[in-house]
């Protein structure tokens, strides 16, 4: 019998909804988070720029903030500094991974200064689509912006707006848009008025870890809703030993203490933030899109826990403040 495999036959043994796409041969979870695959979330898989990339000014908090949001579930990041969108394109993508559910697609701001903002928007569409005619569901996440500089301006905000128009209509499509803020985050948003660089990087364009992490909750939250999954809130005693556990040793950096570190592929080498070209001014944050229609329904107990959760979530984000701003100070 002939060992011959026909490629028509080899493509037909892949694993359903795996892409037999040359993008798949890639650099594969050049930083990762999360211990399991969950049997409700599967694996996310993130492709992108220096906005997200792992081993950038995020630390790794933005992959660590979906895990942990998502029950710990396997989160890959094979986003690259300086990656364009044709670069992006050809990253091992959720398509790519049998068990991966989510795709998390960033880009679009290297060299966009000398593009139409329709071409921008229709090469993330194209991106997209594939992920979609896969069978996955997609969140765009958009940038941080800044002060003036690269992440700001009438083209920066041109493409970001055909982002989210594109992901309003339509189905299976998410997305993040930090320019909006987001709840006990509005500076993010807000970048000149960001006076103490909360949510910047010390180039004052790139996403400083706070804001990798604030982005991060963002996706999951989106997952999460869109899984049929309500987010458990603490109870008041909870949320009141929390709020005691947070009187630490001012000398102690709570950078380290509240994010894991990310777990880097032993394979890959450490230089990729020297990928970096000028153009790449990621600090492209993002705001929520959701469609109310897709929001869950929730039964009065969870209404009622919901609630509960809002006024946690307002403590939460008045303790990320007052670490980060202790952080700070320390570096200083």
């Amino acid at each position: 019998m002939s060992r011959f495999v026909s490629p028509l036959l080899a493509i037909s043994l892949l694993a359903p909804g795996v892409s037999s796409q040359s993008y798949c041969s890639g650099r594969q979870e050049i930083t990762s988070a999360g211990s399991s695959v969950s049997s409700t979330y599967g694996k996310v898989v993130i492709i992108g720029d220096s906005l997200l990339a792992g081993r950038g000014n995020t630390q790794g908090r933005y992959e660590t903030a979906i895990s942990q949001g998502l029950d710990d579930t396997k989160v890959i990041n094979n986003a690259v500094g300086g990656n364009s969108l044709e670069t992006i394109a050809d990253s091992v993508a959720c398509s790519c991974v049998s068990d991966c559910r989510w795709a998390v697609i960033n880009g679009g701001i290297n060299g966009h200064r000398n593009r139409d903002v329709s071409e921008t928007v229709d090469q993330m569409k194209e991106l997209v689509q594939r992920e979609l005619d896969s069978g996955r569901s997609v969140v765009i996440q958009g940038y941080v912006p800044d002060c003036d500089r690269n992440a700001s301006g009438e083209t920066f905000d041109g493409f970001l707006d055909g982002y989210s128009d594109f992901a309003a209509a339509t189905e299976n499509v998410w997305f993040v848009d930090p320019r909006r803020g987001f709840p006990g985050h509005e500076l993010i948003g807000m970048p000149c008025e960001d006076t103490e660089n909360l949510y910047r990087a010390d180039d004052l364009s790139h996403p400083s870890p706070l804001s990798g992490e604030v982005m991060g909750i963002a996706v999951a939250d989106i997952i999460r809703s869109q899984s049929g999954d309500v987010v458990e809130t603490p109870n008041d005693d909870e949320a009141e030993t929390d709020d005691e556990g947070d009187n630490v040793n001012e000398n102690e950096n709570e950078n380290e203490s509240d994010a894991p570190t990310p777990t880097p592929n032993e394979n890959e080498s450490d230089d990729e933030n020297d990928n970096d070209n000028d153009n790449d001014n990621d600090e492209e944050t993002p705001n929520i899109t959701l469609r109310p229609t897709l929001r869950p329904t929730l039964r009065p107990k969870a209404a009622k826990k919901a609630a509960k959760q809002g006024k946690v979530a307002k403590k939460t984000n008045k303790k990320a403040r007052t670490r980060a701003l202790r952080v700070r100070k320390e570096l200083n």
